[in-house]
């Protein structure tokens, strides 16, 4: 036994190990939980981008290209907001769990609760009228996020001018 506490003390000083202060690892933990807000927060964002793309899409032009319902949401939903959330949320769960104590806590709870706080951020984005923002700045800023989601608008507009298209979105409207 002792034989080993001399070698362990061999080892550390030939080595040169010192210990890792405290400062460290509380910085490490304090900056899981700025990311975990952070990871909320982009959620919140882009669930209350979902909402205004989804509430400012216009439904008659739907019924007038000739989808309505689910069809006419598949077409018009904006997907690349849903895989920010689902990614923001996911990095939310993983910042939480890499806390000093994000061990103990359930994993489904941790889910749930990264979920229902970016739901409810997004919520309140939306009816203090700032879901639009990021959509809009998108839209005028980056050139590809134009033509991601396309509107019943830009799908009309798109009908008139191929031929190609038209005839795809007849084929698209008669499957069932």
């Amino acid at each position: 036994m002792n034989n080993l506490k001399e070698e362990i003390l061999e080892k550390i000083k030939k080595e040169e190990i010192h210990p890792i202060p405290r400062w460290v690892y509380d910085a490490k933990n304090y900056l899981f939980w700025a990311l975990f807000v952070i990871s909320v927060l982009i959620g919140g964002v882009a669930f209350a981008s979902i909402i205004f793309v989804i509430k400012s899409q216009n439904l008659p032009i739907g019924a007038i290209v000739g989808f309505s319902g689910p069809r006419f949401l598949l077409l018009v939903f904006p997907y690349f907001w849903l895989i920010v959330l689902a990614v923001f949320i996911t990095f939310a769960f993983f910042e939480i769990k890499n806390t000093k104590t994000g061990y103990r806590y359930n994993t489904l709870l941790v889910l749930v609760i990264s979920i229902l706080l970016s739901i409810i951020l997004g919520s309140l984005l939306f009816i203090s009228h700032a879901g639009g923002a990021p959509e809009n700045i998108l839209r005028r800023r980056v050139p590809l996020y134009k033509n991601i989601n396309h509107s019943p608008e830009k799908m009309i507009e798109m009908m008139r001018q191929n031929p190609d298209f038209e005839r795809n979105l007849f084929k698209l409207r008669n499957i069932r």
